[in-house]
């Protein structure tokens, strides 16, 4: 190797002909710069990225360890540092589950969750709601298919609209409904 590379720069390095600041051919005029910064941005990435995760090899694992107190030599060492990862991911795990089943469980309402019921009730009488298909939809299905269910289903659809989407909504309605839902028991053939 000759010394006078280190003392002439980078661009004795290069082939002749071309310069350590060149472009690609092509660019020119006000983002010239920006182009240039950017290359170099990224070069200087990938020399971090060969140098940090591609070059990590064992003699750089027993430094950071180290950094720890932990000797890869020590059996003790590598058993608490097993340990302490382990302890770690549980408790990251834990964390994890917890707060997604407490996101995912929403507050239960006795309105919706009797309308759930209602629907299963008519389903097993071979009128299933479809998941795209709204309350007053329905309705008009049940008319449709189950001209002796309509007469009693049409009511506990009307007070589910009113309690789901408007203002007016009591505790004595919803009772009401909650007991309307109970009371319905439809025949699976029509009568």
């Amino acid at each position: 190797m000759a010394p006078e590379r280190i003392t002439s720069g980078v661009a004795a390095a290069l082939p002749p002909g071309e310069r350590a600041d060149a472009l690609p051919t092509g660019f020119s005029g006000p983002f010239a710069n920006v182009i240039r910064n950017f290359s170099l941005g990224w070069d200087a990435a990938n020399a971090i990225w060969r140098r940090q995760v591609i070059g990590y090899n064992a003699v750089r694992q027993k430094r950071l360890l180290s950094r720890f107190g932990i000797t890869t030599e020590s059996m003790p060492g590598l058993v608490r540092l097993l340990a302490v990862g382990l302890v770690l991911m549980g408790a990251a795990s834990f964390l994890y589950v917890w707060g997604y089943r407490k996101r995912r469980t929403p507050l239960r309402d006795p309105v919706q969750a009797g309308y759930r019921k209602f629907c299963r009730k008519l389903a097993r009488c071979h009128v299933p709601r479809r998941p795209d298909q709204g309350p007053l939809d329905y309705l008009k299905s049940i008319q449709g298919n189950r001209l002796d269910l309509a007469e009693r289903a049409e009511p506990i659809i009307r007070l589910y609209v009113r309690l789901r989407y408007t203002h007016q909504r009591s505790d004595e309605d919803v009772r009401s409904f909650q007991r309307l839902v109970r009371d319905f028991h439809p025949s699976p053939r029509p009568s």
